[in-house]
C-alpha cells in the first residue's frame, strides 16, 4: 500500500483535509481518543449541524384509502374474495336439490 510521508494511507489522507485543515476537524483513527472527547457540544453541532427529526406530514382517511386502491394486488385479491363468496352464495342456494316440500329460503 503506498503511503505519504506522514504515514497515512493516501486514499485516507484526502477524507483527513475535507474540513480545509482547520484546527477543528472530525475526530478519526489516527487522532488520540481524548481529542474526541475534548469537542464541546457547540463543536459538535457545527460540525454535525442540529440533532433534529423532521416534522412528518400525516395522511387523512382518503388518502390512505386511495392509496391502498392503487395497489392492484390488493384490489385482485378484494375482488377474488368477494367472487368466492358470491359463488358459494349462489351454489347454497340454487345448486342443491331442495328436499321433497320445503320451500326455498
Amino acid at each position: 500500500m503506498a503511503t505519504s510521508p506522514a504515514d497515512v494511507p493516501q486514499g485516507l489522507q484526502s477524507m483527513t483535509n475535507l474540513t480545509g485543515g482547520s484546527a477543528m476537524s472530525l475526530p478519526t483513527a489516527f487522532q488520540s481518543s481524548e481529542d474526541m472527547y475534548k469537542a464541546s457540544i457547540e463543536d459538535w453541532k457545527q460540525i454535525f449541524g442540529q440533532n433534529i427529526v423532521p416534522q412528518h406530514v400525516s395522511k387523512n382517511l382518503l388518502q390512505l384509502i386511495w392509496l391502498a386502491l392503487k395497489d392492484k394486488v390488493l384490489v385482485c385479491r378484494i375482488l377474488s374474495t368477494y367472487s368466492v363468496s358470491l359463488l358459494l352464495s349462489l351454489f347454497q342456494y340454487f345448486g342443491q336439490p331442495c328436499p321433497n316440500g320445503e320451500p326455498l329460503d
